[in-house]
């Protein structure tokens, strides 16, 4: 957790960055910054140009910087290794050169904007700071990302105004292009520092369950983060602008808003409907993609309806076989085998339902609708089936495969309170030094077996020669990307369980990741209540299937 002082700091960081005209003068804001704060014997700050190993001395605070780090033999390897793997480096004197009088540390803290360095900031204590000043890591880490982040804004608004002579509509792409690169940034870190907070507020609370005082905390706290990352995703939303995004959501209330939309419809046509949502978990869809799709078979069920008599629409939830099924049925005029094939594949055979099919409730291109929720179904790895016979109504399901770990145990577990620890081992993959701290605290206190790697070729040799039940890998770290890590873990232990814990909105290819067996997605910040049910579940799983 961060102290009143060090939040301030950072906050500075933060506000500096909309004031300086260029990445040098924001750099040197920041040095100074960190001089008059933390009241070191020296600080410098370096940007990176060319390559990101080779820096340049752009702010100096305090005197001596050269000379306190010139007698540090191996100062540029450690700059180097600092970079390379974008980590806080702790570089203290050896006790030869403290009796020779070098009685100094070094703090070395990389700048990173999303996955660039932009340069480091060296800080030069007396030697009997090295015990503090490491346990500051943390802030240090995220000092290096504040900073980063916003450098990497700063320079990309410098190269906004150097592009006057550039076409005003290529700027301007050019423009949203880069926000939304920066916006995804932002995101991720700002989601990582919610997932922290979150997380040591519940070790917290888990440590004096009986405090009130820190129960009323605990909550402010909740309140808060979730605030903030909707705030994050707003921000995505606006620069970026809405793509498909899968989030776990309630299906009951997704069919309460279509029946909403449709209400005066339904009341004009005289048809009665009844609507029964079971406990089912949430399902992993794109929330305004499935709510036309709902709405056009509901449509379609409308408006096939036979008005000699009273119409009437079923729409009911269930839960088996690891998958939600919505069933809507209706009495109206059926479909042959012919017409359920044209309803889904409207364009083959050389015709299409727009044309019309006669004895099909008389209304034209109504099939197109159930062509457009098939194909919005098969888009999120379900099925939408029919079936019907003519002048007997028809039954459509629709089927969602991919449901919410960890949710209401009485929707999943044949008894309410099974937990299960034993052997399991956990591994936890995050650059955040943080992130593996509290998820390792969270799991060891749960009884289980963990294990936590900093990358993902960590990861990937871990897999090799341990025996991983799950994985929790963060999708978004230095080096190998989370889709490259789980391709590899898969090859070396297929049978391993892998949940993406995640600050970005959007995952690349998430669709077909989930088809060859990505088991979850788990958005920052979360629960720890909610990660140990997500494992508790998948365990579950795994029992059930090698007692099959």
């Amino acid at each position: 957790m961060l102290s009143k002082p060090q939040f301030d700091l950072a906050m500075t960081f933060l506000s500096v960055a909309s004031k300086a005209k260029d990445v040098d003068e924001y750099l040197k804001a920041c040095v100074n910054a960190i001089q008059n704060d933390l009241s070191p014997l020296s600080t410098a700050g370096y940007i990176s140009i060319e390559s990101e190993e080779k820096l340049v001395l752009v702010g100096e605070a305090g005197g001596n910087f050269d000379r306190h780090i010139g007698a540090f033999p191996n100062f540029s390897l450690m700059v180097r290794r600092a970079i390379k793997k974008k980590n806080v480096i702790y570089l203290p004197a050896s006790e030869a050169e403290v009796r020779e009088g070098l009685e100094v540390m070094t703090v070395l803290v990389p700048l990173i904007g999303g996955d660039k360095t932009m340069g480091m900031i060296g800080v030069v204590f007396d030697i009997g700071e090295l015990a503090r000043q490491r346990q500051n890591v943390n802030f240090f880490q995220l000092s290096g990302r504040i900073i980063g982040s916003s450098a990497l804004f700063r320079e990309q608004i410098a190269e906004f105004q150097g592009m006057e002579k550039v076409n005003p509509e290529e700027m301007h792409s050019e423009k949203i292009t880069s926000l939304g690169v920066l916006a995804s940034s932002v995101a991720h870190e700002f989601n990582n520092i919610f997932a922290v907070i979150q997380g040591y507020a519940e070790l917290i609370n888990m440590q004096s369950p009986e405090s009130k005082s820190i129960q009323n905390a605990i909550s402010v706290i909740d309140s808060q983060t979730e605030r903030g990352a909707r705030l994050i995703e707003s921000l995505n939303v606006f620069v970026k602008g809405r793509n498909a995004k899968l989030q776990y959501h309630p299906l009951g209330e997704i069919i309460g808003e279509v029946v909403s939309i449709q209400k005066s419809v339904i009341e004009k046509e005289g048809v009665g409907i009844i609507v029964r949502t079971g406990q089912i978990p949430r399902v992993l869809v794109d929330r305004e993609q499935v709510r036309e799709a709902i709405l056009n078979v509901l449509q379609n069920s409308i408006h096939t309806l036979d008005r000699d008599e009273p119409g009437l629409i079923e729409i009911s939830t269930d839960f088996f076989d690891e998958k939600v099924v919505l069933t809507i049925r209706d009495n109206g005029s059926g479909m042959t085998r012919d017409q359920v094939d044209m309803a889904i594949h409207p364009f083959m055979g050389g015709s299409s339902l727009a044309d019309g099919v006669d004895g099909y409730g008389g209304k034209e291109a109504t099939g197109l609708w159930l062509a457009v929720a098939y194909g919005i179904m098969q888009s999120h790895g379900g099925m939408l089936t029919i079936t019907s016979e003519q002048d007997c109504g028809k039954e459509i399901c629709m089927v969602f495969p991919r449901t919410e770990l960890g949710d209401e145990k009485g929707a999943r577990y044949e008894q309410s309170e099974v937990v299960f620890f034993g052997d399991t081992r956990i591994l936890i993959v995050d650059d955040e030094d943080p992130i593996r701290e509290f998820l390792s605290r969270a799991f060891d206190a749960a009884g289980y077996q963990v294990i936590a790697v900093s990358n993902g070729e960590e990861a990937v040799e871990m897999c090799g020669f341990e025996d991983i039940d799950i994985v929790f890998l963060d999708y978004l770290m230095p080096g190998m990307k989370g889709d490259r890590v789980f391709e590899m873990v898969k090859k070396v232990s297929p049978s391993t369980d892998i949940v993406f814990i995640t600050g970005v909105d959007e995952i690349p290819g998430i669709n077909r990741l989930l088809d060859q067996g990505l088991a979850y997605i788990l958005k920052k910040p979360f629960k720890i209540d909610k990660i140990l049910k997500v494992t508790n579940d998948l365990i579950y799983k795994r029992i059930n299937h090698h007692r099959i």
